[in-house]
């Protein structure tokens, strides 16, 4: 049986499911592994992107660089996570995510939600992510 998962929007209680995320892989990989589809929204589309990249222990290594996290004053968030996405996504990340890693973002215009999951480059992916997590960071 395939199930699919899903991350919902957590700000920065996105270690924590990194680390609920690692203990699925760690005790039940086969929920993880074999998901068609790995839906997030907001924090959580960074969770479901390190799930379907395969990057959960390098991502969370980066989110505990400051003493504070992500809410240290000295951290530009947005440059923080283009450069952490950058670093931890492998070069071939938009071909892992398209089509299983679903992010649920609103459409501005007209309030209305949106699910992307075709991305065309790893740029592409990393864009998305820093966008959608704009709109939780900044109000």
């Amino acid at each position: 049986m395939n199930l699919s998962v899903s991350f919902c929007g957590s700000g920065f209680l996105a270690t924590y499911q990194l680390g609920a995320a690692q203990s699925l892989l760690d005790n039940a990989a086969w929920i993880l592994q074999g998901a068609p589809r790995v839906y997030g929204a907001s924090a959580g589309s960074l969770v479901a992107a390190a799930v379907v990249c395969d990057q959960l222990l390098e991502f969370a290594r980066f989110t505990k660089q400051h003493p504070l996290g992500l809410l240290s004053p000295t951290v530009d968030i947005f440059r923080w996570l283009e450069v952490t996405l950058q670093r931890c996504l492998p070069d071939n990340a938009h071909t892992l995510a398209s089509g299983r890693l679903h992010i649920s973002m609103t459409r501005i215009s007209d309030g209305k939600n949106v699910i992307v999951s075709e991305f065309h480059s790893s740029d592409d992916l990393i864009k998305v992510s820093i966008m959608i997590y704009f709109s939780v960071h900044s109000g």
